[in-house]
């Protein structure tokens, strides 16, 4: 009798459990239905899906498109960060200058080395070059690190400090005055470079050191008397030490890590996430960007290399400076995925409004955070590409087009950072 009674109780629990697993699968808001209204969906069952459930489509920052939209619900952001162990005397130097400088104390008796763009200073990655190096004129200097960049819009306005605060003093250091500021205009100044090794920084005596940049200078930094005495380089590679000053330096804001998040939950990560920045130069998109020799690599190849990662579980995404390009990746990719806003050089904006500048300043931003999160990179001659590169940390799965033979080989981080040095 008790085995019967214990029998039926099993039934009833199993029964329970299945009501209960409906009841999540058919309620709107759960996750269960999430995953399931997102899998193996049509684009046009998709739109018809936001229209009746707007709580599934997170998408107003992406403006995606596709064909197939598979995906697990996941904080892509979170599983992003890096965890930093302190075992590198630049990491070491690193925690004890955020300390003296990142605090919230007085302003005043401060040095400051700030990186200032406030006209003409070159795209994304040639801006990100530039405050490293700045970055790392300030650790030598022993001077607090200010960026000051207004074009074409407030670089806090696009990403945000992260480990140290860049901003903190800035309102007080722009307005020292101008007896007390040495400014250096070293745009493409590779004569400037020649001479770090021996620069004598004592002759820094200014309050305020203003340099406009958009180089790395590794190798001359680190034969730096200064340098070699800190042992800040020392065992470390110049692509490390890339990867961990934008990581102490920037965060995605709250806007674009929602939207990080929005892309990787409305793709599919059953496979891979095979991710593509195919560098263009000169073209309709960007009528005012310059013609490089280095650019305008071969579509079909590039494609062609891409189609074989084209299968079921796997997302392809295209990150380009051309609609063109974008627009063709639709028509031959069957599990493709891009975003479809205004396509921005930051630094060649020409009438353009300002907010539609700082729109496209923060998409070509949000579009290198996507890169240096992808199981798979494929890379065509960009700054702006190597950059993402360095921030993903890892050189596994990394490819790039090769113009000279036309073929997309595997890549390590020192052919990427090339004449970087």
């Amino acid at each position: 009798m008790i085995l019967t009674i214990l029998k039926k109780g099993y039934y009833i629990v199993f029964l329970f459990v299945i009501l209960y697993v409906m009841i999540l699968m058919f309620t709107p808001d759960s996750i269960l239905w999430k995953v399931y209204a997102r899998t193996n969906v049509t684009y046009d069952d998709r739109q018809k899906e936001c229209k009746s459930h707007p709580n599934l489509c997170s998408l107003s920052e992406g403006n995606l498109t596709g064909k197939t939209r598979q995906t697990t619900i996941k904080n892509v952001s979170d599983q992003f960060i890096h965890k930093h162990t302190i075992n590198t005397n630049v990491e070491i130097y690193l925690r004890n200058y955020i300390q003296e400088h990142g605090v919230s104390k007085s302003c005043a008796k401060r040095r400051y080395l700030i990186y200032s763009c406030k006209k003409i200073c070159g795209g994304l990655g040639d801006r990100q070059r530039g405050i490293i190096t700045a970055f790392l004129f300030a650790l030598l200097t022993n001077r607090t690190f200010i960026i000051d960049s207004t074009y074409p819009c407030e670089l806090e306005t696009i990403i945000e400090p992260n480990m140290y605060n860049w901003l903190h003093c800035k309102n007080y250091a722009s307005n020292v005055p101008h007896d007390e500021r040495m400014e250096l205009q070293l745009i493409d100044n590779g004569k400037f470079k020649t001479t770090i090794p021996s620069l004598d920084f004592g002759n820094w005596e200014k309050t305020v050191v203003d340099m406009r940049l958009n180089w790395l200078a590794f190798s001359k930094i680190r034969q730096h008397n200064s340098t070699k005495e800190l042992k800040l380089l020392k065992d470390i590679s110049d692509e490390d030490v890339i990867k961990i000053v934008l990581d102490v330096l920037f965060k995605p804001n709250d806007r674009m890590t929602k939207a990080i998040d929005a892309f990787f939950m409305n793709t599919t990560h059953t496979g891979l996430v095979v991710c593509a920045h195919i560098r263009v130069g000169k073209n309709p998109s960007i009528p005012t960007d310059n013609t490089n020799s280095n650019r305008h690599p071969n579509i079909t190849t590039v494609f062609s290399f891409l189609a074989k990662f084209d299968k079921p579980g796997n997302i392809i995404y295209i990150a380009s400076d051309s609609d063109e390009i974008k627009n063709a990746s639709t028509f031959f990719f069957k599990n493709i995925i891009t975003i479809k806003k205004k396509i921005v050089h930051v630094d060649r904006i020409g009438s353009m409004q300002r907010n539609v500048a700082c729109e496209g300043y923060y998409t070509a931003v949000l579009e290198q955070q996507i890169l240096a999160r992808c199981d798979t990179v494929i890379l065509t001659a960009s700054i702006f590409g190597s950059m993402a590169a360095f921030q993903r940390g890892r050189s596994d799965n990394l490819f790039v087009y090769n113009k000279q033979t036309n073929t997309v080989e595997s890549a390590n981080f020192h052919k990427l950072y090339g004449k970087g040095k």
